[in-house]
């Protein structure tokens, strides 16, 4: 996820958790304070083991952003 803003009004930021949810896993990370100076990019990596779950092609996944007590819910739609 990449925030759109100016990265300074990140330093008032509490703390931060994200993550997403389909059908074959969730995932969140957090953290307490303002995210490192400048930082508005902010990733989990997933590494697809032999034998692991896989979405559907055509599923919509949920990804979740909260921070200061503020959460944003986004669908991702599959591209056909």
């Amino acid at each position: 996820m990449t925030y759109k803003g100016d990265a300074a009004d990140l330093a008032a930021v509490k703390g931060m958790e994200y993550g997403f949810e389909s059908s074959a896993r969730s995932t969140k990370r957090s953290f307490d304070g303002p995210p490192s100076p400048g930082q508005k990019q902010f990733t989990i990596e997933q590494r697809l083991q032999l034998g692991g779950a896989i979405e559907r092609r055509d599923e919509t996944i949920t990804a979740e952003v909260t921070w200061n007590g503020r959460t944003e819910t986004i669908q991702l739609q599959p591209v056909p």
